[in-house]
């Protein structure tokens, strides 16, 4: 949903490269592979750091994806002997990686956070590696930097699980202004009604169904991805979740455009000549700093902004 800012730290990187080159050379000698195979890994018949290091580190492509051996099950058995996730999993190395990256919400929902935190020297992190390619499809692909995408658990253990279908890539793509999150209330009310239901359902006097809904531009270059990914995390189904906070929004917005609030703040803040931005306004209002419409710091970030911005 929302896109991967920020890129792996230089030294960290580096770091990983040596460790997994350690790892994987020690394992290779060992396995008996096919030409097929063995041509990712070798130049010249030796066995090459740079074609492993390119495999590791570098940018996935589709040419590169398609470039790819089909690989039967017995190939797959001895390539992940060698070139296997497990050599990351209990290592401290997984867990800098994914703090370089200043992830601290899930990119796939944009609901949940990603904390990373110091105990002692180490770093520890509450996120889950995704293979954005599942590794038992894509086993060449299973230590691939760019192949991992930090996620919260539910998103990766109860959400994506295996399935193949494409969706948004976070390191490259986000829904953006391709799909917006919209509230469907019955036509004929006016905004005034839907003003004052609001106030009552949160006040506990009335319950009143509000409906969150995506809208996706059928024209977008990326509109079947992004509709793979509202299914696949049952992202309209789980937002529903959060009626209540929408209709806080909406109250927070009427107030906000009505114009009473802005000047009671500019009023207060003139006392002390500060003068503040509109950005700067909305994080008093809405608690947010949006970025191209994104807070990659808060949860629920992109619902806001088209609750607030574009509703």
């Amino acid at each position: 949903m929302i896109k991967i800012e920020h890129r792996y730290a230089p030294d960290i990187i580096q770091q990983y490269e040596e460790k997994m080159l350690e790892k994987i050379k020690r394992h290779y000698q060992s396995e008996g592979l096919s030409n097929s195979i063995k041509i990712y890994f070798e130049e010249n018949g030796c066995f090459s750091e740079r074609k492993v290091r390119e495999l590791l580190v570098g940018k996935i492509t589709k040419e590169k994806i398609q470039s790819f051996p089909k690989i039967n099950k017995s190939q797959r058995k001895k390539l992940e002997k060698f070139f296997s996730y497990r050599f990351l999993q209990n290592d401290q190395i997984r867990h800098d990686l994914i703090a370089s990256l200043g992830i601290q919400v899930c990119p796939y929902c944009n609901r949940q956070y990603i904390t990373s935190w110091c105990n002692g020297k180490k770093t520890k992190t509450t996120a889950d590696i995704d293979h954005f390619y599942p590794k038992k499809t894509y086993p060449l692909l299973a230590l691939s930097l760019y192949n991992f995408i930090p996620s919260c658990h539910i998103c990766n253990s109860r959400m994506k699980l295996k399935h193949t279908d494409e969706i948004i890539y976070p390191y490259e793509e986000c829904f953006g202004n391709d799909a917006i999150f919209k509230v469907v209330s019955d036509d004929s009310k006016t905004e005034k009604m839907d003003y004052v239901e609001s106030l009552h359902s949160l006040m506990g006097l009335k319950n009143s169904k509000l409906d969150v809904k995506i809208e996706v531009n059928p024209s977008s270059s990326v509109a079947k991805k992004i509709k793979n990914s509202i299914s696949i995390f049952r992202l309209e189904e789980v937002y529903q979740s959060h009626e209540s906070y929408v209709r806080e929004l909406l109250i927070k917005k009427r107030i906000y455009d009505e114009g009473a609030y802005l000047e009671m703040l500019s009023r207060q803040f003139n006392k002390y000549e500060i003068k503040f931005s509109d950005s700067e306004l909305d994080l008093f209002m809405y608690g947010y700093n949006w970025i191209n419409g994104e807070d990659p710091e808060r949860p629920l970030s992109k619902l806001t902004y088209d609750i607030v911005k574009r509703g």
